[in-house]
């Protein structure tokens, strides 16, 4: 490739495409190509587009290179770039995290707009649990926006805690992290009384394995993705277990959830509370169930 703003904005793409295309579609391929640009650039693509001086550096070249061969191995590109973008916010991302989805966002938008109903301003008196944070994005999502809520991210993992931890820094808000298996919890790991009790927690049964890419079988934690075909719903029976014991009169469960056991885990979460509504995503697909004692 020469130092022409031609080859930079117009041919990367394409090459993205050719040499990336027994694995990803064109589309995936092109965005992917962009989204490398905007990192080594540190400019958004259609400013790229307007400008008339981008040249490619050797080691921009070398690293576009390494980048392409990286992805031939099946590395998702958030693993390579090291961050995910995620409500407009920007998210550490490593090996031993699962790589935030756009799908989560609709979890977070129905807790936000919740929250507001109840006029709590910014936050103040509200206490917000993340179970199995992961990259810690929910929580942390909520302790921005409202930023003088008390937030406790927990996850069973330590790469986790520790990337949420540094999530925490990056985007500037307080919360608290504690290392808790909600699978064998001790109930005097956690105060009672939380408002909000939201997890994403492992809801991939191992006979939809076989559907997934190698992107995600081959280098994103099984442990946060996958649970069993006989005790699908495991993950759910312990939340609700806790949550119906130290939710606080007004507060409020969320969950994402799979969407082909819709109606499935909206019965078992009934069990546990007298109100549960299931919510469809924008695909039409039952993703999000919000539960309460009975409002």
């Amino acid at each position: 490739m020469s130092n022409t703003k031609e080859n930079l904005i117009i041919r990367l793409p394409s090459w993205f495409e050719r040499e990336l295309t027994t694995i990803y579609s064109s589309e995936e391929a092109r965005s992917m190509a962009r989204r490398v640009m905007e990192d080594l650039t540190g400019k958004s693509y259609a400013r790229l587009m307007a400008d008339n001086d981008v040249l490619w550096s050797p080691d921009q070249k070398t690293r576009i290179i390494e980048i392409i061969e990286m992805l031939k191995t099946h590395e998702p590109l958030q693993y390579i770039l090291g961050y995910e973008d995620f409500m407009e916010m920007r998210f550490e991302v490593q090996r031993g995290v699962l790589i935030p989805r756009g799908e989560t966002e609709g979890l977070v938008y129905w807790i936000r707009d919740d929250l507001k109903k109840r006029n709590v301003g910014r936050g103040k008196d509200i206490r917000i649990l993340d179970i199995g944070c992961g990259t810690g994005i929910i929580g942390i999502c909520l302790a921005k926006e409202f930023p003088d809520a008390r937030v406790t991210c927990c996850d069973a993992y330590s790469i986790p805690l520790e990337v949420t931890a540094r999530n925490a820094l990056l985007n500037d808000v307080d919360i608290e992290i504690k290392k808790i298996d909600i699978l064998q919890i001790n109930p005097e790991s956690l105060e009672a009384g939380f408002d909000v009790i939201v997890s994403n927690p492992p809801y991939v049964t191992s006979s939809q394995a076989s559907a997934m890419q190698s992107n995600v079988l081959d280098y994103e934690p099984s442990s946060a993705l996958f649970v069993t075909d006989e005790n699908p719903l495991i993950f759910y029976k312990e939340i609700c277990k806790y949550a119906s014991k130290n939710l606080s009169n007004m507060g409020n469960v969320y969950f994402e959830i799979n969407e082909i056991l819709g109606s499935e885990t909206k019965d078992l979460v009934n069990s546990y509370f007298k109100f549960v509504e299931l919510r469809k995503d924008i695909h039409n697909k039952d993703r999000m169930i919000k539960a309460n004692y009975g409002s």
